[in-house]
């Protein structure tokens, strides 16, 4: 079984990107990735987003949805998994659709951690931080504000109607 484990997160804010985002980084098996690094590019928007899309509130719930989504992609093809579609069943059923594909990957290719004391974050970029847990800068960064969310989700659910009833 592969171990992919979350070493540590860079916070990209400046001029540099055209929106603010995530890298999470991740120290993967040779055979994802030569050499074992992965950098994966998060908006910081998809946060948000995947809280709306699964009807999630708690912060843990969503980052375990991100940071095991390029996980489900790199296995999809391997495992016969259809790609995540969370915004054409409702949360639920989303969530359930998830936490299948997470049980098929896990079962047999591979799993992700979460680095408790990571190893140098970022691999010798500016701004990267070593962090007890390698997704606490995303943690302090974030709160999941329920009143906003439900906005969204209302919204969000008007538009998975919509599409079941072909507006």
């Amino acid at each position: 079984m592969e171990v992919w484990e979350v070493t540590g997160v860079e916070a990209i804010d400046d001029a540099r990107a055209s929106m603010p985002f995530w890298v999470i980084v991740y120290h993967v098996p040779e055979s994802v990735m030569p050499g074992g690094h992965l950098d994966c590019f998060v908006p910081k928007e998809a946060v948000d987003n995947r809280a709306v899309e699964y009807g999630l509130t708690d912060l843990d719930q969503v980052l375990r949805i991100i940071i095991w989504e390029p996980v489900l992609r790199h296995y999809q093809q391997r495992a016969g998994l259809a790609p995540p579609t969370p915004a054409l069943s409702d949360a639920a059923a989303a969530r359930a659709a998830f936490d299948a594909q997470v049980a098929a990957v896990t079962d047999t290719y591979a799993t992700v951690t979460v680095a408790g004391a990571s190893r140098t974050a970022g691999a010798g970029r500016t701004g990267a931080r070593r962090t007890a847990d390698a997704l606490q800068p995303i943690r302090d960064a974030t709160v999941l504000d329920p009143i906003l969310l439900a906005a969204r989700r209302l919204d969000f659910d008007r538009q998975r109607l919509a599409r079941r009833e072909g507006r």
